[in-house]
């Protein structure tokens, strides 16, 4: 699989979970959340947790094109599509709002991990 095969949201999505790893959010406590029609990321830290939304549709086959994605990012991207994918993701430019959403709801945030 290449990177051009994977779908706009699955890229987001892959962006979106690097963008908490970056925070310092382990990777079991990143989640996709299906629900009501609508895709979001999800942290959970205790007994809080925030969601990001990626999308406000669910394609039928998103657990196998997810797991063909995350399949992607771990064994075949190099750090340089890993980093493009971050760098311009849609989570990563809402940094501010979702930090802020973040120490509001008083989870923790370890920039540059």
């Amino acid at each position: 699989m290449k990177r051009k095969d994977i779908q706009p949201l699955y890229i987001e999505a892959l962006g979106a979970h690097e963008f908490f790893r970056q925070l310092g959010y382990l990777p079991e406590n990143i989640f996709i959340n299906l629900g009501r029609n609508q895709i979001a990321i999800q942290v959970k830290e205790d007994e809080k947790k925030a969601d990001v939304v990626l999308a406000k549709e669910q394609p039928t086959d998103f657990a196998d094109r997810w797991a063909e994605a995350v399949t992607w990012w771990n064994d075949e991207a190099t750090e340089e599509e890993r980093r493009e994918i971050y760098e311009h993701s849609l989570t990563r430019n809402s940094a501010a709002k979702i930090i802020a959403n973040l120490v509001a709801l008083d989870m923790h945030v370890t920039p540059g991990n």
